[in-house]
């Protein structure tokens, strides 16, 4: 520091620099402290956003203040670091219900949760240097945000679009109308953007850099407020469906009997089918290797035949809780089979479907060509047989329905696929039988999102998770009845025929954020220097 000093021969004064007597160790340390409660405060806001808090009408807008607060002016390794320390928090409150899983140990979801956490820690950087720049800087931070989004989304076998921002805002009906016109992606945007108007306004820093951010915003929901009620989904024609939710956990003791199993279900859909529904949903391993009982499924199709609908069933050769699995080395040509039978009224042969996303490490092995995983981390597995391109299905009523066998449903591209080939009604079946609770609620949050970018309804059927009926908009639409072992979720919803801006055109909003910080790199709005405070 800079201190006046006498001259004693001369009596005048000067300045000299001498050495600092403050703390700065002790500062420093102080600093970092409040860093690390900051960063771990937006975790536990970020975790009480999804279930099984469901807070995210509140603090999905909070989440990323304190971590801003926590970054802003640091040194990149420094801001790094907390935004690791922010996302190994949050991603291991949300996706605890992993431990549940036979076979995933505390060092499977080290990896896993070290490196979801880059993302966050990438992005803290960027808010590091830029949060305190020019206005556009803030609108940048936003898009950089939903490319790291897209990029975990497309990130090959580590592919994860789960937990977004915008899924913590799946009740906020009208901000979710953004949706079909610009995916998923362009609510994350929005809700970044609260965040950083927030901080903006906590921070003290420019009003209008606050009201840039929170303009969009407040656009937004407003024009979503009254699109529900005045779109043409009002006068599109209906039909009744119904969703079926078991109870059937893992790990029973002992193993179930499955033919037992089936008849149940054969009874249960006799006697409790509600009157007036045309297309009926059954969870993921519903039947299990019904080959082996023909004479249940010719009971099943008679029944399906005199009660007049559609039933669509996942089916497995085996599933991965209720039996032990055939002995098969990753090599052996003999692999497992996942889907869905669509047995309806008119046909004599169910129409099949086959799973087309597998789970890695679960369901497939990624790179095996090139890569041979210990043993120790990646046990060998029966591998489930890739099906060929998703398509849609004709059922009776003029309607074509589009299947998602659990894992598919995160990914919007399969929904797309299946509305593109002119899905009028989505169905995602679900088997959450080997997970803890919450899963299944987390789970239906991608089911809600992808009605809400494609405006179809979407019927969920999940064991051990909640059976729902979603409309075009992205709201639950079903009633349930309150059997607890086997319950119906039913309601009557529209088929709605016409594509969203979303559906027609891809991830244009992605690509366009991309291109915005593009621009600002090369007008040189992100640099490294701060900007003088007349030019921000």
């Amino acid at each position: 520091m800079r201190s006046l000093h006498p001259d004693p021969n001369t009596g005048r004064t000067f300045f000299c620099r001498v050495k600092s007597v403050s703390r700065a160790p002790s500062g420093l340390s102080h600093r970092l402290v409040l860093s690390g409660v900051l960063a771990l405060t937006g975790s536990a806001l970020f975790i009480t956003a999804y279930p099984p808090w469901d807070h995210g009408l509140v603090t999905g807008w909070l989440a990323l203040v304190p971590l801003i607060a926590a970054v802003a002016g640091a040194p990149p390794m420094r801001a790094g670091i907390f935004g690791w320390l922010f996302g190994l928090a949050a991603y291991l409150g949300v996706f605890s219900w992993l431990f549940a899983v036979p076979g995933f140990y505390w060092y499977h979801f080290l990896l896993l949760d070290a490196y979801l956490a880059l993302y966050p820690a990438l992005w803290s950087i960027l808010v590091a240097q830029f949060v305190d720049r020019s206005v556009l800087t803030q609108l940048g931070l936003a898009s950089a945000w939903v490319l790291m989004d897209y990029v975990r989304a497309h990130a090959g076998f580590l592919a994860l679009p789960w937990i977004t921002l915008a899924q913590s805002q799946i009740d906020n009906t009208p901000l979710l109308q953004v949706a079909p016109l610009f995916g998923e992606p362009a609510v994350t945007f929005l809700v970044v953007l609260g965040n950083l108007a927030i901080w903006n306004l906590m921070n003290g820093w420019r009003i209008p850099g606050a009201w840039v951010c929170v303009l969009p915003v407040l656009g937004t929901i407003t024009f979503g407020a009254y699109l529900p009620s005045h779109s043409g989904t009002v006068h599109a024609p209906t039909i009744k469906v119904a969703a079926l939710g078991t109870d059937f956990p893992a790990h029973a003791s002992p193993t179930p009997d499955l033919k037992a199993r089936l008849d149940g279900r054969i009874e249960f859909f006799q006697k409790n089918l509600p009157s007036g529904v045309e297309i009926v949903a059954w969870p993921e391993s519903a039947l299990v290797n019904p080959k082996q009982f023909p004479i249940q499924v010719d009971n099943l199709q008679r029944l399906v035949k005199h009660k007049g609908v559609t039933l669509v069933a996942g089916v497995a050769e085996t599933t991965k809780f209720d039996h032990s699995v055939k002995e098969t080395s990753p090599d052996d040509q003999n692999k497992l089979r996942s889907g869905a039978w669509l047995i309806t009224t008119d046909s004599v042969v169910p129409q099949q479907y086959e799973k087309t996303l597998l789970v890695p490490f679960a369901e497939t092995m990624p790179l095996k060509d090139w890569v041979t995983w210990p043993v120790w981390l990646i046990p060998p597995i029966p591998e489930v047989i890739r099906g060929p391109a998703p398509r849609s299905f004709p059922v009776p009523g003029k309607v074509r329905v589009g299947i998602m066998i659990c894992w598919e449903s995160l990914f919007a591209e399969h929904a797309k696929t299946l509305v593109n080939d002119g899905a009028t009604l989505l169905l995602m079946l679900a088997n959450e039988g080997w997970f803890a609770d919450s899963a299944g609620a987390q789970h239906n949050l991608t089911a809600r999102m992808r009605a809400a970018e494609t405006q179809r309804s979407v019927l969920v059927s999940s064991n051990m998770g909640p059976p729902l009926v979603i409309d075009p908009f992205g709201r639950v639409a079903s009633s349930r009845s309150s059997n607890s072992g086997m319950r119906w979720a039913t309601a009557t919803i529209p088929l709605v025929t016409d594509r969203t801006p979303y559906t027609r055109m891809g991830d244009i909003f992605v690509l366009g954020c991309g291109l915005f910080l593009l621009a600002l790199g090369v007008t040189g709005r992100f640099r490294l220097h701060k900007m003088p405070d007349g030019q921000r």
